[in-house]
């Protein structure tokens, strides 16, 4: 597995008995690197970090340099982890469980994406938890694409991203003009957006409610 970031590497090995998650042992062999790169926030920095977890190797060591491209180490199922695969978490400002945000909106999306930060909002402002919202990409006034985006459960260790404060969000959309629908307990929400290329695109909807 390689770097997809350059930076520090500030974590290398077991999360036990210094723990990433939870518990010890929650995210098994894990490598967590702070970026060069800080997030703009108030005239100052926040730093940022990125959570490789569930490996079955770690090839890195605490306080070396990585640039992107460089492996630092192997895909596993260590921790909690019931199959191979690689567990992937983006952490502001303090690298902790309770800092994470959604990856979805530091990855570059591939060519001809963007992605997009959706906020959905009470009318007294306040954010609407595990809400289901279509978003499909028309063409000649039909959908060629659809995608269906999720808002964050209150009960769930996911929050806005300082730079969005969004509540939902999806990586890897296809350029072009969107719709983006849903119902709240019974109330219609439609949103009428294009996304560009390589950018994101924020999309609030509020509801009367």
């Amino acid at each position: 597995m390689r770097a997809g970031v350059g930076g520090e590497v500030v974590h290398a090995g077991m999360d036990d008995p210094d723990a990433l998650g939870p518990y010890p042992n929650f995210y098994g062999n894990a490598v967590v690197i702070r970026l060069d790169q800080k997030l703009s926030v108030g005239g100052g920095g926040l730093d940022a970090f990125v959570l490789y977890g569930h490996l079955s190797q770690v090839t890195v060591q605490k306080g070396q340099r990585v640039a992107p491209g460089d492996v630092v180490g192997a895909v596993g199922m260590t921790g909690i982890a019931i199959g191979p695969h690689l567990h992937v978490e983006m952490r502001i400002g303090t690298n902790d469980y309770a800092h994470s945000v959604n990856p979805y909106l530091w990855l570059t999306p591939l060519p001809g994406n963007g992605a997009v930060a959706v906020r959905l909002m009470t009318a007294d402002g306040r954010s609407w938890p595990g809400q289901r919202l279509t978003l499909a990409r028309f063409e000649n006034n039909q959908a060629v694409w659809g995608r269906l985006i999720e808002t964050y459960l209150d009960n769930e260790n996911i929050g806005p991203d300082p730079a969005w404060g969004e509540n939902g969000a999806m990586g890897d959309v296809p350029a072009g003009y969107y719709v983006l629908i849903g119902n709240v307990n019974g109330e219609p929400v439609r949103a009428e957006f294009f996304v560009r290329e390589g950018q994101t695109t924020f999309v609030e909807l509020r509801t009367k409610q």
